[in-house]
């Protein structure tokens, strides 16, 4: 709370004010751009609820060593997820260090359904990968007790086509 809490949120900005003397002169901003630029950064920010997922992802970072964000789109809007890094596995790009190419999340949950000996609870896999052009979803499956690869079908596919993975990977002491 003390980084990203009540009223300690960075403003996102791209500094195009006079004062910058550090902006590259072919990219940088001028002070018009900005002033344009700079309110749909800060709506964007509000949209996709990043203060609160920026907490959750510090805490990560600090606790675990490691945070992992999805960009998304939910119900049409943007948003930003934190993952947790122990269901998820990443692979990559050995072209461009430190980006994802793509991530697997899986994980056990339990499940309580009516069977003919009355409510039984079942282990269930969940699992998602997520890569340079689409989002998969899997049908949920059941967990086998001799931990064999369930027969995986696909529940759901978006194809975002974005030619890149939307997630950021950060891992404490990573360069």
């Amino acid at each position: 709370s003390m980084i990203v809490g009540q009223g300690r949120f960075p403003r996102l900005t791209t500094h195009g004010d006079e004062d910058d003397t550090d902006l590259d002169p072919l990219y940088g901003l001028s002070q018009d751009e900005s002033a344009v630029l700079d309110p749909f950064l800060a709506k964007v920010a509000k949209a996709t609820r990043l203060q609160p997922a920026s907490k959750v992802l510090i805490e990560d970072g600090l606790s675990v060593g490691t945070a992992v964000a999805l960009v998304a789109v939910r119900d049409g809007r943007l948003c930003v997820d934190p993952l947790a890094a122990k269901c998820a596995t990443p692979v990559f790009d050995p072209r461009r260090p430190g980006a994802v190419k793509s991530v697997e999340v899986r994980y056990p949950y339990v499940v309580e359904e009516r069977g003919p000996n009355g409510v039984e609870q079942k282990v269930k896999l969940y699992r998602r990968t997520i890569d340079e052009v689409s989002d998969t979803l899997y049908a949920p499956a059941d967990a086998d007790r001799d931990g064999r690869e369930p027969s995986w079908s696909v529940a759901e596919r978006y194809d975002h086509q974005f030619g890149f993975c939307p997630v950021v990977w950060w891992k404490r002491g990573a360069r």
